[in-house]
C-alpha cells in the first residue's frame, strides 16, 4: 500500500481544522460588525446598494436604526454627495 507523505497529512489536517472553523456560528454582535464594515467600506456612491445587500444577509431588526444613521453620517462625511442645483449651481451634502 502507498504511504501518505507528511505534507499530504498536514494538508488533510489543516483542511479538517478549516472545515471545523467554518461550522462555528457567527454571533449577532459579529454580524452587526460585519454589516458596519461593509457599509463603511462601500465604494463612493454605492452606500444604498451595499446597505440593501448587507441588510438582506441578516435577520430583520438586528441592525438598529441608530447604528445605520451613524454609519450613514460617517459615510456622508467621508464622501459627501454633490447635488446639481441647476443653472450651474452645485451643493455638497454632508
Amino acid at each position: 500500500p502507498a504511504r501518505e507523505s507528511p505534507a499530504a497529512k498536514r494538508r488533510t489536517s489543516s483542511m479538517a481544522e478549516y472545515v471545523e472553523e467554518e461550522d462555528e456560528e457567527v454571533s449577532d454582535e459579529e454580524k452587526v460588525a460585519i454589516v458596519q464594515h461593509f457599509l463603511l467600506n462601500s465604494p463612493p456612491g454605492e452606500f444604498d446598494e451595499v446597505k440593501g445587500d448587507a441588510l438582506a444577509l441578516v435577520q430583520d431588526g438586528l441592525v438598529s436604526d441608530s447604528m445605520l444613521a451613524g454609519v450613514c453620517r460617517a459615510d456622508n462625511k467621508d464622501a459627501p454627495r454633490v447635488v446639481d442645483l441647476g443653472e450651474g449651481g452645485k451643493m455638497g451634502l454632508c
